[in-house]
């Protein structure tokens, strides 16, 4: 178990709305003036924040950096030759804050190697994680503060048979007009490049979003 202390003051929580293509936190309220349960549904999202030296410049519509970058730490266990495609598929979420005032809000960064408080498994991280297995899949789930729904930590689960699932969908979708993909195991940039989809999809999730469904 990792147990986090929530902050004192809860961010100003936001309101779901089906328009919004957000997970969602539900949270019920139970009080004695009440007749009946009151349920509130806020959508999960990390807190991003001007520092104060900033704020003014933030409210003019500038870019700045936030108080607290959203790190990923990149698993040692990863093979080297797909790091670079993952971080960058990480990082290409910066383009999506800057729109929103913040530069630098998302970094990839691998595991450090000089501190010895970190621990992947330590709530206070958020990692990019490879696991051994035979599934094709990824996953990006998160921890959110109930009260606000703001995003605490995330974490991505890299499945490594995914390598698989890449690049069968890879050759059936797109064979016919590239012909890189004709072959039983693709170049490092073929599949690198399709590693960091995968990569920036999964962010996309531990940032609050659903699919789009639309």
């Amino acid at each position: 178990s990792s147990i986090l202390l929530l902050p004192e003051k809860p961010m100003t929580g936001r309101f779901d709305n089906q328009k919004v293509g957000y997970f969602t936190n539900p949270l019920l309220s139970f009080s004695d003036a009440q007749q009946g349960t009151d349920k509130k549904q806020y959508i999960t999202r990390w807190r991003m924040e001007p520092k104060p030296e900033d704020r003014e410049a933030y409210l003019k519509g500038q870019t700045v950096e936030p108080i607290k970058p959203i790190v990923f730490y990149i698993d040692n266990s990863t093979p080297y030759q797909w790091r670079s495609y993952i971080k960058k598929g990480i990082e290409d979420w910066q383009v999506a804050f800057e729109e929103i005032g913040f530069k630098n809000a998302i970094v990839a960064k691998d595991y450090p190697k000089d501190d010895p408080n970190f621990d992947p498994d330590d709530i206070r991280y958020s990692c990019y994680r490879m696991i051994t297995t035979p599934i094709q899949n990824s996953m990006g789930p998160s921890c959110a503060d109930p009260r606000s729904g703001e995003i605490i930590q995330g974490d991505v689960l890299f499945y490594s048979n995914i390598i698989k699932l890449l690049h069968n969908w890879r050759f059936v979708q797109t064979a016919t007009v590239d012909p890189k993909v004709r072959k039983a195991v693709f170049d490092d940039e073929t599949m690198g490049s399709s590693l960091r989809y995968v990569a920036a999809h999964e962010i996309g999730h531990t940032l609050g979003l659903m699919h789009n469904f639309g």
